[in-house]
């Protein structure tokens, strides 16, 4: 199965700023902007140094829509491949070195995408394919068991990875 297939949604907003939009951010802004330098081991870190928007900004910047509970946030260069499994309650602009990924709920488990995302043997292949992450059309096969037609028991498989 191919990475973008296993997609419903992909948030890629690289290059894009507020002054391109016509906008700037603000100092007192609700909604974080979050970066690849905000993204860590599966966490989120620095966020005190994020930037920040207000509602005007997050709408049109955000025009695919909201990330939604258990869309992964996945670094596309420096650093390549962290990621962090978006939560209930989060509500954040998707902007530098970032794709926000929505898994295809009929084909994976979004736990389990999250987790492999995080895992070694993802961080194997992008690895092995250090320009992988320029283009996620890129055509690469992910491992059949992530595909599923249940809800994967994904503690067991990643006792194995």
């Amino acid at each position: 199965m191919k990475f973008k297939d296993v997609l419903s949604k992909v948030f890629d907003y690289r290059g894009k700023t507020p002054k391109k939009l016509g906008l700037d951010w603000t100092e007192n802004g609700d909604i974080l902007a979050i970066s690849a330098k905000n993204i860590k081991k599966q966490q989120l870190v620095n966020l005190d140094k994020s930037h920040r928007g207000d509602e005007g900004l997050y709408h049109v910047w955000m025009k695919d829509g909201d990330l939604q509970p258990g869309d992964v946030l996945l670094t596309s260069e420096a650093p390549l491949g962290e990621s962090y499994q978006v939560k209930h309650g989060d509500r954040f602009i998707v902007s530098q070195r970032v794709f926000g990924l929505r898994p295809n709920t009929n084909l994976v488990d979004v736990d389990y995408f999250a987790a492999y995302l995080s895992s070694n043997l993802f961080r194997k292949l992008l690895d092995s394919k250090a320009a992988l992450m320029l283009d996620l059309r890129t055509d690469f096969s992910l491992p059949c068991k992530l595909i599923a037609e249940e809800h994967f028991l994904y503690d067991s498989i990643f006792t194995r990875i």
